[in-house]
Parts: C-alpha cells; structure tokens; sequence
C-alpha cells in the first residue's frame, strides 16, 4: 500500500512538473508557426511588388517602340523589341517612375491590414549604370509581430523582413 501511494506521487510530480513544460512547448509552436506564416506572407508581398513595379518597364518598352511606329510608318520594329532600344530609351526608363509606383500600390493592395512597416523601401532602379544590360528593382520590408505565448519566456516580439529583388534586360 505504501509502495502504491509513492507511486502515485511520483506520478502526480511528474504531471505537474510536464503540464507547464507541455504548456510552455505548445505556446512555442504556435508562436513560431504564426511567425513562419507572417513571414511568408511578408516576403509575398515583397515579391509580388517587385514583380508588379518590373512589369512596368515592359509595358514602357512596347510603348517606346510603338511611338517609334507611331512617328515613322516605314519604321521596322526588330524582331526581339529591346533591339529597338537606344541608349535614351534606356536612361528614359531607368528614370521612370512608374515601377516604384506601382510596387508602392502593390504592398498596399498585398498588405490586408496585416503588418504595419517599420522599413519600406523601394529603390528602383537598383544597382544600375548607364549601359547595363540588366534594370532591376529591390523591395525590402520589415515589420514587427507581436508573440502570444512567448512573453511568458520574456520575449514579446519578433522582428519579420523580406527583400525581393527583381530584374529584366534591356539590352
């Protein structure tokens, strides 16, 4: 009888020693499940800005060679447009704004009300020089996410970024 109730207070010890542990591992996944998942969708919406500012410069592209078409009717479009191209059609197109706007207005049709930024930037164009084969766009953005369980442990946020980068040739 005795050797029983020593055994059941072990086992009692161990359930209250293991529910807070049990507890404490749960809320962990959660937290780190909730950040896996804001962080996805962070580096969705940069991508998806990135690849929507760069569409741009395609529509710029045609409407460059159709003005060409446009001014000059014995004017032949080359078979691969960016032949088209001249050194001022390209500057003209590293000075557009139109794919930071656009990458402007795709974070917020992205963005339902789900981050708040603590860094959005846009550079575009992105690492280019006159003569460059290659216009790109760089999206970098950063939020902090509030934990649910893990203040417990003394940590109460966890800072979220994604960078996209985007390019095309124009050469």
């Amino acid at each position: 009888m005795q050797e029983l109730k020593s055994k059941k207070a072990s086992a009692l010890t161990i359930a209250i020693i293991m529910i807070p542990v049990v507890l404490i591992l749960t809320g962990l996944v959660i937290d780190g499940g909730m950040v896996f998942v804001k962080k996805a969708k962070l580096q969705s919406i940069a991508d998806s800005a990135a690849n929507a500012g760069l569409s741009m410069i395609g529509d710029e592209i045609v409407d460059i060679v159709n003005a060409k078409l446009a001014a000059n009717p014995d004017y032949e479009a080359p078979e691969d447009i960016l032949d088209a191209l001249d050194d001022t059609d390209r500057a003209a197109l590293a000075a557009s704004a139109s794919p930071k706007n656009k990458a402007e207005e795709y974070i917020i049709l992205n963005n339902t009300n789900d981050f708040e930024f603590s860094t959005q930037d846009i550079e575009f164009p992105y690492n280019y020089s006159p003569g460059d084969s290659n216009i790109s766009i760089r999206i970098d953005l950063s939020s902090v996410h509030e934990l649910y369980f893990s203040p417990m442990l003394g940590i109460e946020t966890q800072e979220l970024s994604a960078e996209s980068i985007s390019l095309i040739g124009i050469q």
